[in-house]
């Protein structure tokens, strides 16, 4: 399998998470391809122009880390614990968690992008529409309550992105995220000893 992604990406990380929990992050041949550079080859794949983007060992291609990763995990042939649980309150509760990781995510790399543009073409009300998203997201992942021994699903893994990659970034105003979430915190301290997590640090 064929996983484009750039080092940065937070959902490519995401992925490559989901990979190793389910053993087989070995069997992705990992092609950096920045989407934001004039030769990218990623909308030949993606239309929305976008990683990460999986092709399958079938040539099935898939984009968008949400459906990569219920693929991987629909393809893993393990029995017993799913990252993506098959129905009731766990399955609901694991994509609810997933969205709200996934959405403070995505704000904060509009947030990044938007710091990125001239200074007079900046929008200041739209970071601040953006910073507003991240914290209200960040609050209701702290009262999910994660525990240290809960068994992972993709909840998890999305939540453990966000809090690394905003760890990553190190943005004192916009990312200083432990001081008044501590469950948050302790139970990511924790997670982020996974060999997944290990196995998969972001750079640039």
């Amino acid at each position: 399998m064929k996983l484009i992604t750039v080092p940065s990406s937070p959902f490519g990380r995401k992925v490559a998470i989901v990979a190793s929990e389910l053993g087989v992050l070995e069997r992705l041949d990992v092609v950096h391809d920045n989407p934001w550079k004039p030769e990218t080859q990623v909308p030949k794949f993606n239309p929305i122009g976008k990683v990460p983007v999986l092709v399958a060992e079938d040539g099935l291609v898939l984009y968008g880390s949400s459906v990569i990763c219920e693929y991987l995990d629909s393809q893993s042939g393990r029995d017993g614990h799913r990252l993506f649980p098959e129905a009731g309150a766990p399955r609901w509760t694991a994509l609810r968690r997933q969205e709200l990781a996934d959405q403070a995510t995505e704000a904060f790399v509009a947030v990044r992008l938007e710091r990125n543009r001239p200074q007079g073409e900046q929008s200041p009300r739209w970071v601040e529409r953006k910073l507003a998203v991240l914290a209200r997201c960040l609050d209701a992942l702290e009262v999910e309550d994660f525990k240290i021994i809960d068994a992972p699903t993709i909840g998890h893994v999305a939540a453990a992105v966000l809090l690394g990659h905003l760890d990553f970034r190190r943005t004192p105003v916009d990312a200083n995220w432990r001081p008044d979430r501590p469950r948050l915190a302790a139970w990511y301290d924790s997670f982020a000893q996974r060999p997944s997590m290990i196995a998969t640090p972001p750079s640039d």
